[in-house]
């Protein structure tokens, strides 16, 4: 068996000398040399390459989409993002004027797309100010009933808070009384508490007075509600100091509100605002009372890691004071 099968070898190795003698005659002497990957016609070989580093991505500028696409780019979610990327790298504020002169007349309904949307915050947060003034326009154009629509979209939100930190305080003028005329349901809204807030840390000093007045009126519904309690967090942090002492004394005229607030998620850093605001007043009465409410809700208060926190802040204070009046209080 072992000669049968010796003999049927011998043709195939008979045929390979031939094959290996002619490839030699063809191709001259063999030199075995690894090459790690096909190379094609277009690239270099690595002796002509004058550096054996990678050209960096820096080096190729990404393409720009083509003028007349933009729109249509802009509401695809691939497409979007080519869109933002080439606001960012725009050579000169006109040629994103140009991309940003396509979405004129389309900011509605960018308003309400979840991809358009990213778009007209890319240009409000990469132009100039007075060159997104389009945005305003075309939302406030359409009543005050409108921009507060706006604000209680989950994509409409968003842009509303780009402008208020872009933009100029006298191009926000009309968009900021439109959101004012309907401030109480939206700052209990799931999306609108969040325009109320940037209102509260980036709006004038006369709106940021308007809306702590109605804070102040509204004090125990907003209170004790979720997302009102975060916009009255803010006003405590961002209003003026004579308006923070007015909505602190509001809080603590309503008996069982602070410590309520204090095992809330948002509420309880409206509390703790309270205490220090309080005890920085210099005015006992006022800290002696808070001490008191959070004494009576001290169980609560324990079982709950925001009220936890608050309990730990109010130690704080007692022991940084040096007011023996303070220390009476101590829990």
């Amino acid at each position: 068996q072992q000669q049968q099968q010796q003999q049927q070898q011998q043709p195939q190795l008979q045929l390979q000398q031939q094959h290996q003698q002619q490839n030699s005659q063809m191709l001259g002497p063999v030199s075995f040399q690894v090459c790690p990957w096909p190379r094609d016609r277009s690239t270099p070989s690595l002796q002509s390459a004058p550096s054996t580093q990678l050209p960096s991505r820096e080096s190729t500028p990404p393409p720009t989409p083509r003028i007349g696409d933009i729109w249509k780019l802009a509401r695809d979610p691939h497409g979007c993002r080519f869109v933002q990327d080439a606001f960012d790298n725009a050579c000169s504020e006109a040629e994103r004027l140009a991309f940003a002169s396509e979405m004129h007349g389309h900011v509605w309904a960018a308003i309400q797309c979840p991809y358009a949307n990213y778009v007209i915050q890319k240009c409000i947060g990469t132009m100039k100010a007075h060159n997104v003034t389009f945005v305003i326009d075309e939302i406030t154009r359409r009543g005050p009933a409108a921009t507060c629509k706006a604000a209680r979209n989950q994509y409409g939100c968003r842009i509303l808070q780009r402008l208020l930190e872009q933009c100029l305080p006298q191009h926000l003028e009309g968009l900021v009384d439109g959101l004012l005329s309907d401030a109480l349901r939206l700052s209990m809204h799931i999306y609108g508490n969040y325009t109320m807030r940037h209102i509260m840390e980036y709006g004038q000093a006369t709106h940021r007075h308007r809306l702590v007045l109605l804070l102040q009126e509204y004090i125990l519904e907003l209170g004790t509600d979720e997302k009102g309690g975060a916009v009255v967090a803010k006003a405590l942090l961002h209003a003026s100091p004579s308006d923070q002492c007015m909505l602190a004394s509001a809080v603590l005229a309503r008996p069982g509100l602070l410590a309520t607030m204090s095992c809330m998620r948002h509420g309880h850093f409206a509390s703790e605002a309270v205490l220090r605001i309080a005890c920085s007043t210099g005015d006992c009465g006022d800290f002696e009372q808070a001490c008191l409410q959070l004494a009576e809700g001290s169980v609560r208060l324990e079982g709950s890691r925001f009220g936890r926190s608050v309990l730990s802040v109010l130690r704080q204070l007692q022991s940084a004071s040096t007011s023996s009046a303070l220390r009476t209080f101590e829990l």
